[in-house]
Parts: structure tokens; C-alpha cells; sequence
């Protein structure tokens, strides 16, 4: 999904996400994901059909938008929290086994 998403907006010179548009994209998956590791929320295949949609689709307009500028602070910004969620939730997994 990300990689259509990449293709797309090359292709048809879309403008870059804002961090508000990234924020909705991705924070939905990413709170899902940490419900799930972190025993919360069980596991459900349809689920994550739909939120791995989701981080498909931020994933790519955040791509984008780090091809169109690497130096760019939100794509960082974005990266790390989401990294960091998703380490915090997988720590806390293994630490309660």
C-alpha cells in the first residue's frame, strides 16, 4: 500500500501531507498496534485489514513526503514517536510473559 501511495504522489505531483494529515493517518494503527501488544485489545484479522490500510496509506504520504525533502523535521519527528510507541508497547509485552 505504501509503495502505491509513493507511486501515486510522484506521479501526479501531489502536495505534501501535513502533520495533521499524518497524525490521522497513522495514529489510529499505531494506538491499535499497542492495544494488541500490549494485551489490551485481542487480536482480530479484520482488524488489522483495516488499520494496516491505514499505516499503509500514512506510511506512504510520509515517505513522500521525506523523497520530496530528507532534512524535513515532522518526517523525523513522526518516525521516532511512532518507533517509540511501538518499542514501549512491545517492552511492556515481554516484561508481563
Amino acid at each position: 500500500m505504501a509503495g502505491v501511495v509513493i507511486v501515486l504522489g510522484i506521479a501526479r505531483d501531489l502536495p505534501i501531507a501535513t502533520a495533521l494529515e499524518l497524525v490521522a493517518w497513522l495514529l489510529p494503527a499505531l494506538l491499535e498496534y499497542a492495544a494488541v501488544q500490549t494485551g489490551r485489545l485481542s487480536y482480530h484479522p479484520g482488524r488489522t485489514w483495516i488499520f494496516g490500510g491505514l499505516m499503509g496509506f500514512g506510511a506512504g504520504r510520509l515517505l513522500h513526503r521525506y523523497l520530496l525533502d530528507p532534512t524535513d523535521p515532522w518526517v523525523w519527528v513522526v518516525g521516532a514517536v511512532c518507533g517509540a510507541v511501538g518499542l514501549a508497547a512491545n517492552f511492556i509485552r515481554t516484561g508481563s510473559r
